[in-house]
């Protein structure tokens, strides 16, 4: 039997004999039973799922999609065309936020009874996560600072600031300037900044709740979003303020959260899992028309910003849901369990953080080769799309070994190791 909070249940138990002898000359026999308490293990859970390292990895190549784009190169310019498809990249932040929802959530309710709970999962959140991040803020704010003397602007404003970046609150100063133009270069720490904030406030929201409860929570969260962003769209607010701000954009995560729950309950049955295919043709069918109805999938579009949000959590998460659901006989479980999506998304954190940089480093360079090849500008951005990945996914893997992995293996020191690898990047600006 499985307790309802996902928790360690009695799985064994042992009985101790003590006999002493009484004054009167007889025996007396005390039993003891010992508890021996494990840790529960629901079908998956804990489980390294190949498939989620998939969606992240496709997480992260729509991301870089979106931003690896070349101006004009010598007389030829861009194709705005692919300029509208690529901009629709960034639909890999909400994909990110999905899975984190999914996994932290998991995590929680399959540790909420162990000992040193928090004290467990926030170290294993900086394990994860601080390394590199404040490796990247100090090479950007401390070195490239220190080494050039001509920054822009932006640049020496965000140097001013960057005490926003050091503390996770990236989306707050973004939506306070109502530009992007405040954090050159780390713009996209805006979505690490929700995901932080997240893990602040969301391990003790999973202690204090009940699993119905929760559930009720997430769906407030779900329908709070929307109704806060309505709000702020009609009221006219920047949108890049509705964009980035934690509480507009809670739903993806809570929608994730929910579907954590579902699945530490008892098995889905055939019948969920076909109402979840009609579900995920249905909010698919639905993306397709408002992009049409908005001749794009813009992130500042008013409608987009509205139901769009919400309909694209849902899809995201009726995905997941599917992939995990079809195991590894489904055409889309298939797809998003091929070797290299795999292995793109194992380094999918670093490459978040880190392309930008890579970006940044290869634009000047290759757009040089490219005018003086007299390369038009789609063979030039072809070009540079795909050397913008590989040279991320090299840059990604040379920080994990290098880097991560050894702040990692101290993980063993808070709580059982995971085989999982719960921490799933946000993304970009």
């Amino acid at each position: 039997m499985q307790p309802a909070h996902g928790g360690p249940l009695l799985s064994s138990a042992e009985l101790t004999i003590a006999v002493r002898p009484r004054p009167n000359g007889t025996l007396e026999m005390k039993l003891t039973p010992q508890v021996n308490v494990v840790q529960s293990r629901s079908p998956g859970r804990h489980n390294h799922v190949p498939v989620l390292d998939g969606l992240r990895g496709m997480a992260i190549v729509l991301v870089m999609f979106e931003h690896f784009h070349l101006p004009k190169v010598g007389h030829s310019s861009p194709d705005p065309h692919y300029l509208g498809f690529s901009s629709a990249g960034w639909i890999g932040v909400d994909l990110f936020f999905v899975l984190s929802g999914y996994l932290i959530t998991g995590i929680l309710l399959d540790t909420k009874l162990s000992p040193n709970y928090f004290r467990n999962f926030y170290a294993r959140r900086a394990l994860r996560i601080f390394p590199l991040a404040f490796g990247f803020l100090f090479f950007l704010f401390v070195v490239v600072a220190g080494v050039h003397p001509w920054l822009s602007e932006g640049y020496r404003q965000a140097v001013a600031h960057q005490w926003w970046f050091w503390c996770y609150l990236t989306n707050v100063y973004v939506a306070m300037n109502g530009s992007w133009s405040v954090a050159p270069g780390v713009g996209h720490f805006w979505s690490l900044a929700i995901e932080e904030q997240f893990y602040l406030i969301w391990p003790l929201v999973v202690f204090l709740s009940n699993p119905t409860q929760l559930r009720r929570f997430c769906l407030a969260l779900i329908l709070g979003a929307l109704v806060l962003r309505i709000y702020l769209v009609v009221s006219g607010y920047n949108p890049i303020a509705v964009y980035v701000l934690t509480p507009t954009r809670m739903d993806s995560l809570a929608f994730g959260a929910i579907l954590a729950l579902v699945s530490r309950g008892k098995e889905l049955s055939d019948v969920a899992l076909k109402a979840n295919r009609r579900i995920l043709f249905l909010a698919a069918v639905a993306l397709g028309c408002l992009c049409l109805w908005r001749h794009g999938w813009s992130e500042q579009d008013s409608v987009v910003q509205t139901i769009g949000y919400t309909i694209q959590g849902m899809f995201f998460a009726s995905l997941l849901l599917h992939v995990q659901g079809a195991g590894s006989s489904g055409r889309i479980a298939r797809f998003f369990g091929t070797a290299t999506l795999r292995k793109i998304g194992h380094y999918s954190y670093a490459m978040y953080v880190l392309h930008p940089m890579v970006g940044g480093f290869l634009e000047p360079r290759l757009l040089r080769f490219a005018t003086r090849a007299a390369l038009p500008w789609h063979e030039s951005q072809l070009l540079f799309l795909v050397l913008g990945i590989a040279a991320t996914f090299a840059v990604a893997a040379i920080s994990w070994y290098l880097l991560e992995s050894r702040f990692l293996s101290l993980k063993r020191y808070f709580g059982p190791e995971s085989r999982g690898r719960p921490f799933v990047l946000p993304s970009t600006d």
